[in-house]
Order: structure tokens, then C-alpha cells, then sequence
């Protein structure tokens, strides 16, 4: 409840002070609107909105599911197989120096410019962190148990179902929050580049005509989706790591200080 309420006062502070800049500099809607201007930007389109919105959530979603499987797998490769093990976490690395940006025309040529280009954008983004984590999980866990397990005779499949999969799942969900915000992010280059739908596309026609109440619209709604999409990974992360409270550094932070 504290968060909510922290989250509210946070939300009020930003628009009385958007509203304030805008009131005091005198300045024009084309450059900067008010918050009123983009609440009635939102309401008068709000049908196109929403579907654009479901767009760009469901490209999202499917990167990061993408994503989280592939990462989970690469992160059980590299910390189970020690001669493959290496040689995948370079591959990863090498494809996270690639500009996913300069990926994107190649995708589109590839696939057209229907959704999967989008969701690929997604999943390279998004993986990385999952793999990153998930590894420091499976690594710790190995550290801290390993010799347990192996003293009380569990099988290697039987110690990694027990053990090591569910001690790591706290790490792999520390990456899947991180992930699923640059799923978004993904999704929304896509279509930047090659999209005929998604707040992506929407915003960057609504740019082009200097349609800026729109665009600001566009922005608030990617940043709303971004927040959902992040409270629906947390909340999923309660229901499965019952054993331990979610927290990130910010709100561990605030809740003991």
C-alpha cells in the first residue's frame, strides 16, 4: 500500500510540475503540451490507442517468453557443459556488441514487415539479462550446495531439479524485471523501422505530422505498459519464490531505511 501511495504522489509531483513549466515559459503545445492536452489526446483516440497498446504488449510478450526460454537453456549450457559452456557465453556476448538497430533492415528484408522482426528485436534485447543472471544463480548455488548434494549421493538430474533450479530462480527473475522493460523497448524499434502497427509506428507518425499531443500520449502509454508488464513479473515472482520477498535495491533501500 505504501508503495502505491508513494507511486501516486510520485505521479502528481511530475504533472503538477510539467503543468507548472508549461504555464510559466508560455510555452507552445507543438513544442511542449500540457497534461491536459495529452489526457484529451488519449481520450479522443483512446480506441486506437488501445490497440496499438495490445499491439506492441503482445510483440513484448512474445519476445521476452522467446527470450526467458532461451536464455534459461544457454544459461544450464554454460554452467553444466565446461568445454561448450565457454564457447556459448562468447556467442552471447558477440551478439549483444551487434547494434540491434543495424539488425533491424536485415529482419525486415528477411521476414517483411509483419511481426516477426519485431519480436526478434525483442528477444535479442531481452535475453541477455537472463542469461546473465541465471547463470550467477545456477553458479551460486553450485558453489554454496554442490558439495552437499554430492555427499548425500543426489544425482546430477535430481540435484538440479531440488537444488539448483529453484535456488537460482530469484536470479533469473532479477534478469526477467530487467528484461521485460528492454522487451519494450525492443518491440518499439521494430517498429520504428519497419511497423505498419504499435505505439512504435503510431509515435513516429504522430511525429512526422507534429502531432504532439499524441506523441506524448504515445510516450506515457509505452511508459504505463513498461510499469504493468514489470508489476506483472513481480507478481508473478511471489506466487513462484514463495520462500523469499521480491525486493530490488530501491525498495529494499526505502523499506529499511
Amino acid at each position: 500500500m505504501r508503495r502505491w501511495r508513494d507511486l501516486g504522489i510520485a505521479v502528481v509531483v511530475v504533472f503538477l510540475t510539467w503543468l507548472l513549466v508549461v504555464w510559466a515559459f508560455d510555452i507552445p503545445r507543438y513544442v511542449l503540451p500540457g497534461p491536459a492536452a495529452v489526457l484529451e489526446a488519449i481520450h479522443e483516440r483512446r480506441a486506437e490507442l488501445v490497440e496499438h497498446t495490445a499491439v506492441t504488449g503482445g510483440e513484448a510478450l512474445l519476445g521476452i517468453t522467446v527470450g526467458a526460454a532461451f536464455g534459461t537453456i544457454s544459461a544450464i549450457v554454460i554452467t553444466s557443459f565446461r568445454r561448450l559452456g565457454p564457447v556459448v557465453h562468447s556467442l552471447l556476448v558477440w551478439s549483444q556488441v551487434v547494434p540491434k538497430i543495424a539488425l533491424v533492415p536485415i529482419f525486415v528484408v528477411w521476414f517483411g514487415f509483419g511481426l516477426w522482426p519485431k519480436i526478434l528485436i525483442a528477444f535479442l534485447i531481452a535475453f541477455f539479462p537472463i542469461v546473465i543472471d541465471t547463470t550467477a544463480g545456477l553458479v551460486s548455488v553450485e558453489r554454496d550446495f554442490g558439495r552437499l548434494t554430492r555427499a548425500l549421493g543426489a544425482g546430477p538430474l535430481h540435484a538440479f531439479l531440488k537444488i539448483r533450479l529453484p535456488g537460482a530462480l530469484p536470479y533469473f527473475f532479477s534478469g526477467l524485471k530487467v528484461a521485460i522493460t528492454l522487451a519494450v523497448v525492443g518491440a518499439v524499434l521494430g517498429e520504428f523501422m519497419g511497423g505498419e502497427r504499435g505505439l512504435g509506428y503510431l509515435l513516429q507518425s504522430a511525429s512526422a505530422r507534429l502531432d504532439t499531443p499524441l506523441t506524448f500520449a504515445c510516450v506515457l502509454l509505452l511508459s504505463a505498459l513498461g510499469f504493468v508488464m514489470f508489476e506483472a513479473v513481480e507478481l508473478l515472482e511471489r506466487l513462484v519464490v514463495r520462500w523469499q520477498k521480491p525486493a530490488g535495491p530501491i525498495r529494499a533501500a526505502t523499506e529499511t531505511g
